[in-house]
């Protein structure tokens, strides 16, 4: 027995040391899971104030993806083949490049300039396809499911599902909300921010992605989870950003709300992710307007309550 006691000694200062360890992290902001635990990522969710650090996900190939940038801004033709198969694959703005991709996007290329994919797999295009392959085929599924549990209507976030892949060369991102489901983010230098109780807020930069919401879960999950501001701050040399875009598919896909017990709905009906995207006249211009319009958006979709 006395060999017993002194064996539970040692154990039940592990269990507190895990104990204190589980609640420190819990704690932290903005707080990080994994997809190891999904029903404690969903709850990290919903008490995430709209971002999480996801860990134990692939590291993004930046140093190709930098290639891959670097080598289109200097090939206007390549940028400029891309535009015609596709308009606005490539975009400049305000101190912004961006590379926007999808699948309809890569499909339109191939169709309309076979040879084009082949020029950019020497520039770093091939790493950053099979990266983003990865993460369509291993990892949108599993954290679809998680989100759509953390938002409470799981059908209406797994039934209409699509992705976009996109690189943000940058030296400042002016303030925006997104406006589909969630959007994962590697970056290769600080400087990504988030607006939270009146501050701008730093967000860490290092091998794991952030997960931030859009407007899509805010309405969902009737403003549990919501779609915060973020900007990428003013620096003197460019960042690089590499994202993962997922939303509905459907421009006339239904956003509704999933109001619990005891909760006042926050949203009208009917609202579709069309109408979310009004105020948006173009993704990549007029960004100076780009918040005061969202939050036109938003006020517009919501109820009033007396």
């Amino acid at each position: 027995r006395g060999a017993a006691r002194r064996g539970g000694a040692p154990r039940q200062r592990a269990s507190e040391h895990e104990h204190n360890m589980a609640r420190e992290e819990d704690a932290a902001w903005p707080p990080s899971g994994t997809l190891r635990n999904p029903v404690s990522l969903a709850r990290k969710i919903r008490g995430s104030e709209g971002v999480v650090i996801l860990r134990d996900l692939p590291a993004a190939p930046m140093k190709a993806l930098r290639s891959l940038m670097s080598g289109l801004a200097a090939r206007p033709e390549l940028r400029e083949r891309a535009n015609a198969a596709a308009s606005r694959t490539w975009s400049e703005s305000g101190g912004s490049a961006v590379l926007d991709l999808s699948q309809e996007r890569l499909g339109a290329i191939d169709r309309a300039d076979a040879d084009l994919r082949r020029e950019c797999a020497a520039l770093g295009l091939s790493p950053a396809l099979e990266f983003w392959a990865k993460l369509e085929r291993e990892i949108v599924p599993a954290l679809s499911r998680v989100v759509a549990v953390a938002t409470g209507d799981a059908e209406a976030v797994l039934s209409d599902v699509s992705t976009t892949y996109r690189l943000v060369d940058s030296t400042r991102r002016s303030a925006r909300r997104d406006v589909g489901t969630y959007t994962l983010v590697w970056a290769d230098a600080p400087g990504f921010q988030v607006r939270l109780a009146g501050d701008w807020r730093d967000l860490p930069c290092g091998d794991d992605p952030l997960l931030l919401f859009g407007m899509c879960t805010q309405i969902r999950s009737n403003d549990r989870i919501p779609a915060r501001l973020h900007r990428l701050a003013d620096a003197p040399t460019s960042r690089l950003a590499a994202t993962l875009v997922v939303a509905p598919a459907c421009l006339d896909t239904t956003i509704e709300p999933f109001v619990l017990p005891k909760e006042n709905r926050r949203y009208r009906p009917g609202l579709s992710l069309r109408q979310l995207r009004r105020p948006h006249i173009d993704p990549y211009s007029r960004k100076l307007l780009r918040d005061a319009r969202q939050d036109k958006a938003l006020k517009h979709a919501r109820l009033r309550h007396r």
